[in-house]
């Protein structure tokens, strides 16, 4: 799927991928939230500047789930991807305390 999604175009990314990403995000159901964690990386240069914000908030409150699969899945993600996700000045943002 990612290797789809980074083919896609800022408007596409906008209109179809990100609520994908929001949808999953905020499942009900862990597997989902874990799977998300995934999706964030390989196509966040592409998104408009509102969509980068929008997946940081996401990844965030992936990072601060109550369920220890999804923080565990959130960690590896970000460690993998940590450039794109944390452009300079931008880390503090993914941080719960600010």
């Amino acid at each position: 799927m990612t290797k789809i999604a980074v083919q896609l175009s800022p408007a596409q990314l906008t209109e179809h991928y990100l609520p994908l990403l929001k949808r999953l995000s905020t499942g009900d159901w862990f597997t989902s939230r874990t799977s998300a964690c995934a999706l964030f990386a390989p196509v966040y240069p592409n998104a408009t500047d509102a969509g980068k914000e929008e997946m940081r908030r996401l990844f965030a409150g992936l990072g601060g789930d109550d369920t220890p699969m999804v923080r565990r899945a959130s960690a590896k993600n970000l460690g993998v991807r940590c450039e794109p996700l944390c452009p300079p000045g931008r880390g503090s943002a993914l941080r719960p305390d600010g």
